[in-house]
């Protein structure tokens, strides 16, 4: 979806636990971008504290006719 540019909105929490290894799962599947120019930015950040998480909404902006 992120590859189709068909994502708006992406709500991710962050929590005080330690993950990973080099088989974990990315948070952003997919291609990627070649480079940070092209690179899909958010327009608004909210941040909402819950308990000891927090979860943040980014609002992205649509890409460039360029970089689609």
């Amino acid at each position: 979806l992120m590859d189709a540019r068909l994502v708006d909105e992406i709500h991710a929490f962050t929590a005080p636990l330690i993950l990973g290894g080099s088989q974990s799962p990315s948070g952003c599947g997919g291609k990627g971008v070649p480079t940070v120019r092209r690179a899909v930015a958010a327009r608004k950040v909210t941040r909402k504290v819950l308990g000891n998480d927090v979860l943040t909404v980014l609002h992205l902006t649509k890409p460039p006719e360029c970089c689609r």
